[in-house]
């Protein structure tokens, strides 16, 4: 079985579908083509909670772009116009004979130069008390400065007035139109009525947008930590789908297999059944026979004393009960492939699947010790799955061990927690410390140099977990392994000897 569990980090970060080692390896196909599926998922909720924020914060900008520009052109059409009433009641009080006022004088048309006094000006920015103002210019309507409020040497004497000045109003404000050193300048123009002169005041852009920026860094700074925070929670959130999609079709596929490999065992144990019937006749037939001869020569003065007669004789029907008892354990194995519960001990289960086993283990040489600290009870279990997870242990433990080596069992029975568990130790290659959390995956052989596979151990961990056992390793590459089996058991005899 492939090893899914990983902290909540891994879980939720890191695409499992992407490591090839967690991928089921069976004829069974996948469901989907999971990278395809990670990148449909998060353009697509990337576009859901992303999309609807982005257009909402498009929007806000530019409504609220919209309104402080509304409110700018209110408060500088507000100051030109208080300025330039202030400028008409000036002139109104000091209007003298003829075209003479004071402070003022007419413009000379033929050399176009400046005649007024720039104190004028600056005395009436003055009462506005406008500090943010740039500069403010009083212009005839040839586009001459008459007065200015700064005394800038950088000043020109004439200012390019806009086409159409005055079209539909007398105040007229013009975006962009000029950019000096402190950035884009908002101009307005503001006609003074019954003179030649035009108002000229020009401010920052930027001054005048400072409070609607300010407010803009706050809202950008917010939607900033909204879209990361948005973006790793959609990356989270698929990555995490993706990888339960992903890991509950690899449980789909193993359980296919497993079910394929359920199937061919009951086929197995039905053609194993067939072979032990049809070898049972001959062999039956076989013992009749040397049986018969044995009578004869019992019986008969001229055989009675020929030894070796008697010895063949007795070989034959030795051997015969011999394979009698192997198609019987044959027999009765394979009649507990079916799923089917019933009351086992764990002890008679052990000596079956170590008398299969004699053969082999006799002909190694191993040493097979069997330990019991107390007897355990009888329980209800599936006995096809318990001989099948013992088997495959006791077989692993053969192929990792050497001739002569030793194989040490050991049955305990665990109180309050009513379990029984099965230590199954050897003294075999060992398992490499980078291969323990992948010994259960299937088809993941730890094949060494002394000969260890690991066969089975993904079917045997399947089994234990059907039977709502489990199941833990310890091992030491070169000194042996050592699997340990815990079942829980419904007690039908409480043994009377105190468990440890």
């Amino acid at each position: 079985m492939s090893n899914y569990k990983q902290n909540w980090f891994s879980e939720t970060f890191i695409p499992v579908f992407l490591n090839r080692k967690h991928r089921e390896k069976s004829p069974f196909k996948q469901l989907f083509s999971y990278r395809k599926l990670y990148r449909l998922s998060i353009l697509f909720m990337t576009w859901v909670s992303l999309g609807p924020l982005t257009g909402m914060a498009i929007m806000d900008h530019v409504i609220t772009k919209k309104n402080a520009d509304e409110q700018i052109n209110c408060q500088l059409s507000h100051t030109a116009d208080k300025i330039r009433q202030q400028i008409v009641c000036y002139l109104e009080q000091h209007k003298t004979v003829g075209s003479e006022i004071a402070g003022i004088s007419t413009v000379n048309e033929t050399q176009k130069i400046k005649i007024l006094d720039d104190n004028f000006l600056s005395n009436l920015m003055a009462e506005t008390q406008d500090t943010g103002m740039h500069d403010a210019y009083l212009i005839n309507r040839d586009g001459f400065i008459q007065a200015h409020l700064h005394h800038r040497k950088d000043t020109q004497n004439i200012i390019k007035l806009p086409p159409q000045l005055f079209d539909d109003s007398d105040i007229r404000i013009i975006k962009g139109g000029n950019s000096t050193a402190d950035g884009n300048m908002v101009q307005v123009y503001a006609d003074i009525p019954s003179t030649p002169f035009i108002l000229v005041l020009m401010k920052p852009e930027s001054l005048l947008l400072q409070s609607w920026y300010e407010d803009r860094r706050i809202v950008f700074w917010f939607l900033g930590v909204s879209l990361v925070f948005i973006a790793v929670l959609v990356y989270a959130t698929a990555t995490r789908l993706v990888n339960e999609v992903f890991i509950a079709d690899q449980q789909r596929i193993r359980t296919l297999r497993e079910i394929e490999h359920s199937n061919k065992l009951v086929s197995i144990g039905r053609l194993a059944a067939g072979v032990g019937h049809e070898i049972n006749n001959p062999l039956a037939i076989i013992s009749e026979k040397a049986g018969l001869i044995q009578d004869i020569i019992t019986f008969n003065a001229d055989y009675k004393g020929d030894t070796k007669l008697v010895g063949l004789t007795n070989s034959i029907l030795t051997t015969v009960e011999r394979c009698g008892t192997v198609t019987r354990r044959l027999l009765d194995f394979a009649r507990h492939l079916n799923d089917e519960v019933e009351t086992v001990n764990i002890k008679d289960i052990l000596k079956e699947i170590l008398n299969i086993l004699h053969e082999e283990a006799e002909h190694r040489r191993f040493t097979i010790t069997v330990e019991e600290s107390v007897c355990p009870p009888s329980f209800e279990c599936d006995r096809g799955k318990l001989q099948q997870i013992f088997l495959n242990l006791i077989n692993n433990s053969f192929a990792a061990m050497q001739d002569e080596g030793t194989l040490t069992i050991s049955i305990r029975y665990l109180l309050p927690s009513a379990v029984v568990a099965v230590t199954i130790s050897d003294d075999g290659c060992g398992i490499a410390e980078e291969d323990i959390d992948h010994i259960f995956e299937p088809f993941f052989f730890t094949i060494s140099q002394d000969g260890g596979t690991g066969l089975g151990l993904s079917v045997t961990y399947a089994l234990v977990q059907e039977i709502g056992g489990s199941i833990k390793v310890k091992s030491e590459q070169g000194k042996g392994t050592r699997f340990t089996v815990e079942i829980p058991t419904k007690e039908l005899l409480i043994p009377d000897s105190n468990a440890v």
